[in-house]
């Protein structure tokens, strides 16, 4: 009788052992599911805290380097670029995340249905052309890309180690800068979204990239 009670017991104790030890881990998962929730939120701010203090410190600036490099070496001045009032533009260097730029250039691909292509141009610091025309041949990317050589535009986002997009007027003269976030696809999509809806809202009224 005792043996039995002993065995009853010890089933008992590895039962509520094993229940208790699951339970933990569920606890320690959702903790841990929490922190990295709270760790990108902090990083989201982080980043759009950045993009904010960018866009005061570059808002309104005037691009001080007009001339660019097409794809087939011919020299181009910016003005002959432009369109219309205003071009949304991405700017980035070779010195940039690589991954972080393609990702960029994805979305803005996509954001090019509705906005259209003639209002968006890519700026890109390259020394070596045929770099450029690589990188664009292997992410397939349909926009043209133009050029500036070893320098940037002249403007304060040049030293942002990462893309930036910016609004361009016919005066050369940024507003609505953003620094995207690699990890934060949405919040790129929700720059584009408001940025083609207050400049080019009568060209779609869908959302510029689905969700």
């Amino acid at each position: 009788m005792i043996i039995v009670l002993l065995i009853a017991t010890c089933g008992v104790i590895t039962y509520l052992t094993y229940k208790s030890n699951t339970e933990l881990t569920k606890s320690l998962n959702i903790l841990k599911q929490n922190g990295q929730l709270l760790a990108n939120m902090s990083s989201r701010m982080d980043g759009v805290r950045n993009s904010l203090i960018w866009s005061i410190i570059s808002e309104g600036e005037e691009i001080q380097n007009p001339d660019l490099t097409s794809e087939e070496g011919q020299r181009v001045r910016l003005k002959s670029l432009l369109s219309g009032t205003y071009t949304l533009v991405l700017y980035y260097s070779e010195l940039h995340c690589s991954s972080c730029v393609e990702k960029q250039i994805k979305l803005l691909n996509k954001a090019a249905e509705t906005i259209g292509s003639k209002n968006i141009l890519i700026f890109a610091s390259y020394t070596n052309t045929r770099e450029l025309l690589l990188f664009k041949r292997m992410n397939q990317i349909t926009l043209p890309i133009y050029n500036l050589g070893s320098g940037g535009l002249g403007l304060s986002t040049d030293k942002v180690q990462s893309p930036v997009f910016f609004v361009l007027s016919k005066d050369l003269k940024t507003q609505n800068i953003f620094v995207p976030l690699e990890f934060d696809p949405e919040l790129t999509m929700s720059y584009l979204d408001k940025i083609m809806v207050k400049y080019w809202a009568g060209i779609a009224n869908n959302p510029v990239v689905e969700r």
